[in-house]
């Protein structure tokens, strides 16, 4: 019986489902969170395997002016301009479609998701590409050596923060450089 129960669970755990927003349902909180309202409640939406600099001081702003030793109106300066690229980004669209697991929420209470455009474009993705992000996923994620070569690659090419004079977005990434 315990082995039937769990069988029938398995489906609710790795459900997902697929919301579409109109780009003004949606509010941009910073370079890789979102606010969207679903069933009427307004949910924090984290954009799955990225990471960009906060806009505003937090006490993840803390920990990474720390850890990075930037001076803190770099640091937010990075963040602004991260969160203006994902607002740009989806202000391009049309209508969007939020990938996510209902019941998956990370350390602070967001949901997981990956955004997309109409051209079926990820715009976790495009935030690696445009140098406005990098990846958090760990090796296990089937997309993970794609956006690490999109990631070395808008390094290189000095695409977005990349591109910055004296390269503060390179302290603040650390070691996710690395990978």
């Amino acid at each position: 019986m315990k082995y039937l129960l769990f069988i029938l669970l398995i489906p609710q755990l790795v459900r997902s489902e697929t919301l579409q927003i109109q780009p003004g349902e949606l509010k941009v909180e910073d370079g890789d969170t979102l606010l969207v309202t679903m069933h009427g409640e307004t949910k924090r939406v984290q954009l799955l395997g990225i990471d960009a600099p906060e806009d505003v001081e937090n006490p993840k702003f803390k920990m990474d002016l720390k850890r990075t030793a930037l001076d803190q109106e770099i640091l937010l300066l990075l963040g602004i301009m991260a969160s203006n690229h994902l607002r740009d980004l989806v202000k391009q669209e049309e209508m969007l479609d939020l990938h996510f697991q209902p019941g998956a929420v990370d350390r602070y209470g967001r949901l997981q998701g990956e955004l997309y455009g109409l051209s079926d474009t990820s715009l976790n993705r495009a935030m690696i590409a445009d140098g406005f992000a990098v990846v958090t996923l760990d090796g296990s994620d089937k997309k993970s050596p794609l956006w690490r070569e999109l990631q070395q690659q808008s390094v290189k090419q000095k695409r977005g923060l990349w591109g910055l004079p004296a390269m503060p977005a390179r302290r603040w990434a650390g070691g996710l450089l690395q990978h």
